[in-house]
């Protein structure tokens, strides 16, 4: 049987930034799936089947510790990379905090 490449899901409102995190992501051997929002993002993780979610902090609609706090109401949360230009030590520590978080990232 083969194995199946891991799904993980974008959310990021800047087009460049999804296109260059979703080509890193393909080199490795993953599959992307790509969302412009916190709203977008949730409802396609009740869809289910999304192995980690890469997610911005500052996006219109949900920002993405509004996405980290609406997790449990989707039927099988992944692990959340956060990425973010603007992000204090104090926002760091409490997304730490979050049992779906598994990193936090500050972009160049």
């Amino acid at each position: 049987m083969a194995q199946v490449s891991p799904l993980i899901l974008v959310a990021d409102n800047d087009p460049d930034v999804c296109v260059l995190l979703s080509d890193v992501l393909r080199m490795h051997g993953a599959r992307t799936d790509v969302v412009p929002d916190g709203r977008a993002a949730i409802e396609r993780l009740k869809g289910g089947d999304i192995d980690l979610l890469v997610c911005d902090l500052d996006m219109p609609h949900l920002d993405g510790e509004g996405v980290v706090q609406a997790l449990p109401q989707c039927p099988s949360p992944p692990p959340v990379l956060i990425v973010s230009g603007f992000i204090d030590d104090a926002t760091v520590a409490r997304l730490h905090r979050s049992p779906h978080v598994c990193g936090v990232l500050r972009k160049p």
